[in-house]
């Protein structure tokens, strides 16, 4: 870790950082960091004065989520979060868990990578049509998360200079718990809307894992139910061969029918998973 800091306060040309972040933390990596004393590493780094602020992203259970955050005095913490992911991840109570133990909170996938912004369903778009506020599906997305009196900061891709502008318009004139209880109830409707067009029940608890043959069961029900909540079929294969490594994929299910009584959403996965692999295959 000495050698990657060095290497990345040479490249950035500084001899301090304001906030590092530990990324992508998940039960293995944070196992695995812990191991190599990456404790004492970062008490070393912000007693050196090198890193002021120190603290980690995540993606994986709220559980995980909770043991990181209770292991070490953390400055902030960045995670998935938005109106249809409240409770993926680290969701709501991870993002109030921190909060309460006063980390800073920076959101990313506000948008969820740009699908809450792009073939809107009728269903929804329905629902938004009930709203007081008039606001384009950005601003939208945006001012759920800002509403958020806890949240400090929000990460959105941008790929054009009219998406910075829109963002920063929309940062300066949102505020926080400026939503009713009755927009926030049409965000409810819309998230409701979103999952029943999900062709299956899967919440990705994970019971059914591991699977004999290696299949990542919740990841590629997530990609195929994805594909249906969204409408681009086109996009979520994509997704589906490029993050979904091969020996992980809907085609190395022998229907073995070992994670049948795991389920307890009585999926019946060896069929489902065959229906995955022809259509995103």
């Amino acid at each position: 870790m000495d050698t990657y800091f060095q290497q990345q306060l040479d490249k950035l040309q500084t001899d301090y950082i304001d906030y590092y972040l530990l990324h992508a933390m998940g039960k293995e990596n944070w196992a695995n960091l812990r191991k190599n004393g990456v404790l004492a590493w970062m008490d070393k780094m912000k007693a050196s004065g090198k890193v002021k602020h120190i603290g980690f992203s995540f993606h994986d259970k709220y559980p995980v989520f909770r043991k990181i955050v209770d292991a070490y005095p953390w400055d902030f913490c960045q995670i998935q979060f938005n109106y249809l992911d409240i409770r993926e991840q680290a969701g709501r109570r991870g993002l109030d868990y921190a909060a309460a133990k006063g980390m800073g909170i920076i959101v990313m996938e506000p948008l969820r990578g740009g699908k809450l912004v792009t073939n809107i369903p009728p269903e929804v778009e329905h629902i938004w049509q009930k709203s007081a506020l008039r606001l384009n599906e950005a601003e939208r997305a945006l001012h759920y998360v800002w509403n958020i009196p806890e949240v400090t900061l929000v990460l959105s891709g941008m790929s054009a200079l009219e998406q910075v502008q829109e963002n920063i318009r929309t940062a300066s004139t949102a505020k926080a718990n400026e939503l009713s209880r009755k927009e926030l109830n049409l965000y409810l409707q819309a998230r409701k809307a979103y999952l029943a067009k999900a062709p299956l029940p899967c919440t990705g608890c994970e019971y059914c894992l591991p699977c004999p043959q290696g299949v990542s069961i919740p990841w590629c029900f997530g990609v195929y139910m994805d594909a249906f909540m969204f409408g681009d079929v086109e996009r979520h294969k994509r997704e589906y061969n490029f993050f979904v490594p091969d020996e992980h994929k809907a085609d190395k299910c022998t229907a073995c029918g070992a994670c049948l009584s795991k389920c307890p959403q009585h999926i019946n996965i060896p069929v489902e998973m065959a229906k995955v692999k022809a259509y995103l295959a």
